[in-house]
């Protein structure tokens, strides 16, 4: 008896220090309390570092771009403070309709951009990277601006949380695309993100220094709105994930939207992204890194149907 109490009070600490320890609410001087870095993900229970680092093995299938592809126009930010609906729809037509290939009979899937509230603001990239919640939180362009004016950026790179810095004012700073290419014909899709700029241009900030935090997410609306509602991630590197399961393990179902949100605490919300997703939420252990997609339209029976479309992210 004495011994199945002493377990029992041994496992009762154990819990007790696993929840101090990932609340950060741990003693300096206690002896298992450390910084969680980026490359000390293994830690978490969700990812062993391994599997962060390695990632998945390169399928059999050729999912190359090759030399018939469209290079593709990447469009800067806009701001959409105080628009309507309507015209947030004409913007979204006027980028399809400029595309170099025709996609017939588009128009904006209600379930993806049917939320948008008329006259609202929208939350700013300077809001997010350094005026955080609040009467500033709409400054600079607009950040949704990203995916709405680029269409083809069917899965693309968000940044997680909103930070309010005293005295730094910065410009629109983002993790910015390049090198759009798409095989129209194959559905094949490439794009490149210049972190390796970001972070050096987020250095000094609390958003860079926050080591506790998953910072980025995979934002999968462009690819709602073109029908393509379930993604899997069947290779990857240099990523490590916030959960498990996840987009790398399983078939994934985006839920990707438009709405009047509250976070930016502006007296009527804002026009903002939803919802988190942490399946789709991630960190980079190291650069280069990759993430690449398989997209379907219905639910497929395994993950090595053959996709409906192929995105290729490469992080540099």
């Amino acid at each position: 008896m004495n011994n199945f109490r002493l377990q029992v009070i041994a496992l009762v600490l154990v819990i007790l220090t696993a929840v101090l320890y990932f609340s950060g609410n741990l003693p300096e001087t206690f002896p298992f309390k450390k910084k969680i870095e980026i490359t000390e993900m293994m830690d978490s229970v969700l990812h062993p570092l391994e599997e962060i680092t390695n990632g998945k093995e390169q399928p059999e299938e050729d999912f190359a771009i090759d030399d018939n592809a469209y290079n593709i126009e990447i469009k800067e930010l806009s701001e959409y403070d105080g628009k309507t609906k309507a015209e947030i729809y004409e913007i979204r037509k006027e980028a399809v309709k400029n595309l170099p290939f025709e996609i017939k009979d588009y128009t904006p899937d209600e379930k993806v951009f049917g939320r948008i509230q008329d006259n609202l603001p929208w939350w700013g990239m300077q809001g997010i990277m350094c005026r955080g919640s609040g009467p500033y939180s709409d400054m600079g362009m607009s950040e949704e601006s990203r995916f709405i004016n680029n269409p083809l950026l069917l899965i693309a790179i968000d940044t997680n949380y909103a930070y309010s810095i005293n005295g730094w004012i910065c410009d629109d700073i983002y993790p910015k695309p390049f090198d759009l290419k798409v095989n129209s014909d194959k559905n094949i899709f490439s794009v490149k993100y210049n972190l390796t700029d970001f972070i050096k241009a987020t250095a000094h900030t609390d958003w860079q220094r926050d080591k506790n935090r998953f910072k980025y997410s995979f934002d999968a609306k462009n690819a709602r709105d073109f029908g393509y509602n379930y993604g899997y991630i069947y290779s990857y590197k240099n990523i490590g994930f916030a959960v498990k399961p996840n987009a790398s393990n399983v078939i994934y179902q985006f839920r990707d939207f438009i709405h009047r949100g509250r976070s930016c605490d502006q007296p009527d919300g804002c026009n903002n992204g939803s919802p988190e997703q942490f399946e789709l939420t991630f960190e980079f252990v190291d650069l280069p890194a990759h993430a690449y997609f398989k997209l379907y339209k219905k639910l497929p029976e395994h993950k090595k149907d053959k996709p409906d479309a192929v995105y290729k992210i490469d992080f540099v």
